[in-house]
């Protein structure tokens, strides 16, 4: 400003300079051939004033112009300041400017909501004060790295104290600005992620551990039997591997409930816990199997030792709901390397032997080669399924998905059901498992896929335009006529494409997140919806989230069922509903059984619910009754079977 002054005054003087020496130089000339010597006596006894007048004149229009510029200047200058005011006091970011010591110079009001702590001015505070302790040493070098040079950047993460003692973490962007004349400070940039953290470390918690009981998962127990086994080649030793399967856990869950069941699981989960060491791992792998990983095992007979611990904290009476249950379990026992060499080979054999020990009611059974005849029964199963599928003894039952907005029933999952002749209805979860272990699973991926294409076309024709939902398992992700085979299938029946969804799995979706991507995308072209069903049990990075052409989110079931009793449980709820929502994806609630979770879930915006409080699955005949049963005035539907419950 000092500067700009000087010029301005230099200007002035200047113009004052030259119009005297003008005025002074060429007057008389000029005046002497354009008036009488009378009139230019005259002229010159008021020279002196003219000279002066014209002076001022030019002064004040350069004065004038110059005061105008310098009030535009300022003007912008206080707008500036001002939106920089309103941005800094509105931004969810705390803005620091740090001396080069690191002293706290400014720093924005949402420090306060943020730390819960201000600075006043003229108080003294280094950054690394407000620093978690363990913490401090990374946040210094940081520090350090922008000290050196002129315009630096870096980017950290850190702790940060707030006043009430909890720790937040922010992630901070920093810019070395001492030479820059308007910061001349360090300038940072610090986002409170707490929660997004939190949010992370809870899917990498689902990714590793099973959620009821807080066990290592199938996932982690086969990291950590990789690791195990590759020591003890290198030491010559020996691990074990011992596979259970709870007695007489069905009859529980059949008579006293599913929450009686999970809560049966978690005291197993607990007395489990107590029979083996801090070194070994003790994994759920689904329903009531459970297993053990043994590591630096001596000989065979540590493993038995562990076996008959197990046996026995089992076969004492576990209070369930006020009422002493008796189970049991059987344990099968794989040793490597003598029955195996990778993870794969060895909990096979572990399920067979487990197998062999509960058709004899033995407690425990060590993995022999020649028990493998114990799983012809399974051959024969697979020999029967093959015989259903070309008989059409396979059908497929109707679960009804109700939109929550509009209490319409907006899509139906199939499930598969095999009639069998001698044994009766079996549901999926018996022979699931088999197809895909056979490669039959393609071929029934196939009928499901044009079974429920039929039960769609025939849906419209009696008047309801809903969707149909088919599993489609991990093996079908390889078969390369699927996108045909689902295109071919909705030419033949005429059926709009957006009234089939395809459901895949998160687990399965992960095993190959590049193939998964290219297929989906594929089915994408043909037209069809796409849901991805057990989200939060498996773990899907955002990026791939993001990658995935997916229109439906299926929350797991063991989720809602923590609706009222887990607050965690709830969060994630709310946390998936809002990452859906921002990516334009509806989110699907599955195990609805209670009033007070549907009526939690309506609160959260959820978008559509499915569970037996909705409806059971049913039969197509019977399914589409319910689709001609009109809705009631007030938006509720009386179902054939079942009324949807008011919310």
């Amino acid at each position: 400003m000092s500067q700009r002054i000087a010029v301005t005054a230099l200007r002035i003087a200047l113009v004052y300079a030259l119009l005297g020496a003008l005025w002074v130089s060429v007057s008389d000339l000029i005046l002497s051939r354009l008036v009488s010597a009378d009139w230019l006596q005259v002229i010159h006894a008021y020279s002196d004033w003219v000279l002066v007048a014209g002076a001022a004149v030019a002064l004040f229009l350069l004065v004038d112009r110059e005061l105008r510029a310098r009030q535009r200047a300022e003007d912008v200058v206080r707008q500036s300041e001002a939106r920089f005011r309103a941005l800094v006091q509105h931004s969810a970011d705390v803005i620091f400017v740090l001396s080069e010591e690191g002293m706290i110079r400014f720093a924005s009001p949402n420090l306060e909501t943020v730390l819960g702590r201000t600075v006043p001015p003229g108080e003294s505070l280094n950054i690394l004060e407000v620093v978690n302790p363990p913490d401090r040493e990374n946040a210094a070098r940081a520090l350090d790295d922008l000290r050196r040079e002129p315009n630096a950047v870096a980017a950290t993460e850190f702790r940060a104290m707030h006043v009430d003692g909890s720790l937040r973490t922010l992630e901070v962007w920093g810019k070395n600005l001492l030479l820059d004349p308007t910061v001349e400070g360090i300038l940072l940039n610090a986002r409170d992620v707490t929660e997004r953290k939190q949010y992370e470390a809870e899917i990498q918690r689902l990714a590793y551990f099973d959620p009821l009981t807080g066990l290592a998962n199938r996932r982690l127990l086969r990291e950590r039997a990789k690791q195990a086994l590759a020591l003890a080649k290198r030491r010559a030793n020996i691990a074990a591997l011992l596979y259970l399967d709870l007695d007489r856990f069905k009859a529980v869950n059949d008579t006293l409930g599913h929450d009686a069941g999970d809560e049966l699981l978690q005291q197993v989960a607990q007395r489990l816990t107590k029979c083996i060491r801090d070194s070994d791992t003790l994994s759920r792998l689904g329903g009531d199997e459970f297993a053990i990983l043994l590591t630096e095992v001596r000989a065979e007979e540590d493993a038995a030792v562990v076996a008959r611990r197990v046996v026995q904290a089992l076969q004492e009476s576990i209070w369930v709901q006020q009422q002493a249950v008796h189970i049991g379990t059987s344990i099968g026992i794989a040793i490597y390397p003598r029955d195996g060499t990778t993870f794969e080979e060895v909990i096979k054999h572990a399920d067979i032997a487990m197998y062999r020990a509960k058709q004899e009611k033995a407690g425990y059974q060590f993995y022999r080669p020649e028990l493998s005849v114990y799983t012809r029964e399974r051959l024969v199963l697979e020999e029967e399924l093959r015989r259903a599928l070309e008989q059409n003894e396979l059908v497929l039952h109707y679960q009804p998905v109700l939109a929550v907005t509009d209490r319409t029933v907006a899509g139906a999952e199939a499930l598969s059901r095999w009639l069998h002749r001698q044994r009766g209805e079996i549901s999926a979860g018996e022979f699931i498992g088999i197809a895909e272990e056979t490669g039959l699973i393609v071929p029934l991926d196939r009928w499901a896929v044009s079974s429920a294409v039929r039960l769609g076309r025939a849906s419209l024709q009696g008047g309801w335009g809903g969707w149909v939902a088919v599993n489609l398992s991990a093996r079908s992700f390889a078969d390369p006529d699927l996108v045909s085979h689902v295109a071919r299938s909705l030419e033949l029946e005429g059926l709009e494409p957006t009234r089939l969804v395809l459901e895949i799995t998160e687990s399965a979706a992960m095993r190959n997140p590049d193939a998964t991507a290219d297929l989906l995308h594929k089915l994408k072209d043909v037209g069809v919806l796409v849901a991805l069903d057990d989200f939060g049990m498996g773990y899907s990075s955002l990026a791939y989230l993001k990658r995935f052409p997916v229109d439906i989110l299926k929350l797991d079931k063991n989720f809602t069922r923590g609706i009222g009793s887990d607050a965690k449980d709830e969060r994630l709820i709310e946390a998936v509903i809002t990452l859906a929502h921002s990516l334009g994806v509806q989110v699907l609630a599955e195990g609805v059984e209670q009033q007070t979770q549907l009526n939690w879930l309506v609160s959260e915006g959820c978008d559509l619910v499915q569970g037996y409080l909705i409806g059971k699955p049913r039969p197509s005949a019977e399914f589409e009754i319910v689709q001609r049963v009109p809705f009631d005035a007030d938006g509720s539907a009386a179902m054939a079977y079942r009324p949807f419950p008011e919310y």
